[in-house]
């Protein structure tokens, strides 16, 4: 599977890739794309975890998503 990481959406050169990216992987592009806030910088400078820093920034709940969009498709692959 591929997801998309550090994703501006301001960027028209970053939307068009995603747009190639959808055309040519649909089937292996998870539905979550994990954008860019500078709250990961913050963190970094207070040497803290995104989560512990700032649990409610956007990206943090990117990464929720992606997480549970991740174990939704590792459930389904199981076997019964």
């Amino acid at each position: 599977r591929i997801f998309v990481n550090m994703f501006d959406k301001r960027s028209t050169l970053q939307n068009r890739l995603l747009e190639k990216l959808r055309s040519k992987f649909d089937e292996h592009l998870l539905n979550t794309v994990v954008g860019y806030d500078a709250n990961i910088q913050y963190g970094q400078l207070a040497a803290e975890p995104l989560f512990a820093f700032s649990m409610k920034c956007e990206v943090a709940q990117q990464f929720i998503s992606l997480a549970q969009e991740i174990g939704a498709y590792v459930k389904s692959r199981l076997p019964p």
